[in-house]
């Protein structure tokens, strides 16, 4: 990274200051080579904080010091956006509103026993059951799991790996009061599936996938072949890999297909929903998909 002009923010404060506006740091580059790592919005816009004017995700106008523009940060700056259930179902819920300065309220116990969020606003522009969309947050403890994957790509060794991996759910809604209990335990079962499991793509190219005596064979295109006692395995019915992106895409359809989203969807107030799968390295990846 470059050192700043003179009256200008250094390259990285730039990038400190859209992180603080809600932007991801990308694990890519400027494309015209300035080794300025990208940074992407919620709604996917890139961004590059370089100084080259030729680059194709070259910033429009620079961020401002100020940090409270930020949706999030604004609702943050009135009151914490984020409580903790009881000990029992250590789950963060969080609430922000794109339309208002919102927090979130710990409202009474639903009666299948979740937190039905309750939004107060500072001004009148927005208030619980007021058409606008709101996005809710769930994140924690049982969003969490640990594997080993069995890493197949077309001309390349196969390869084990193991790590752990953090679930955040992302639901966009009309602004309704709604019990997140049900999707929560979807999501939750989800991860405790993939949990201290080998996965196993079944269908990968390259990728002969048998049975035999409680095991699980696995013969590639180049000669290795893997053996795993079929109780530790769970073999994934996907051409694609065991990529995060492809945990999260099957966590999303798994928690899409549950009655509780269902329900939501049934209803007409959830809008969108978003899964995003992190590893211990920092990296994640995001699937959204649309709920009409």
């Amino acid at each position: 990274l470059s050192k700043a002009p003179m009256g200008g923010d250094s390259q990285p404060a730039k990038i400190a200051k859209y992180l603080l506006k809600g932007y991801c740091l990308l694990n890519e580059y400027c494309p015209n080579g300035q080794n300025v790592p990208l940074v992407r919005s919620r709604e996917g816009v890139l961004l590059c904080c370089c100084d080259d004017p030729t680059c194709p995700y070259k910033e429009d106008k620079p961020p401002t010091a100020a940090v409270a523009a930020s949706p999030r940060l604004a609702t943050a700056a009135a009151e914490p956006v984020s409580t903790t259930p009881p000990s029992d179902c250590p789950m963060k819920v969080s609430v922000s509103s794109p339309s208002a300065c919102a927090a979130l309220e710990t409202a009474p116990m639903s009666p299948s026993g979740g937190f039905q969020p309750r939004l107060r606003t500072n001004g009148s522009s927005t208030t619980a059951g007021v058409a606008g969309e709101v996005e809710l947050t769930l994140q924690g403890p049982s969003f969490q799991f640990s594997c080993t994957r069995l890493a197949v790509q077309h001309g390349h060794r196969a390869r084990l790996l193991g790590g752990s991996f953090a679930v955040r759910v992302r639901l966009g809604t009309d602004g309704q009061v709604v019990d997140l209990s049900g999707l929560r335990e979807a999501v939750g079962e989800g991860c405790r599936r993939l949990h201290e499991c080998v996965l196993v793509p079944e269908q990968g190219r390259g990728v002969q996938v048998s049975r035999a005596a409680g095991q699980v064979m696995v013969a590639c295109e180049d000669g290795v072949r893997f053996e795993f006692p079929e109780r530790d395995c769970l073999v994934l019915p996907t051409a694609a890999g065991t990529s995060p992106e492809e945990l999260a895409a099957g966590l999303l359809e798994s928690a899409m297909s549950s009655g509780a989203m269902e329900e939501l969807r049934g209803s007409g107030r959830a809008r969108w929903m978003e899964v995003t799968v992190a590893d211990g390295m920092a990296m994640e990846a995001t699937i959204r998909k649309s709920c009409s």
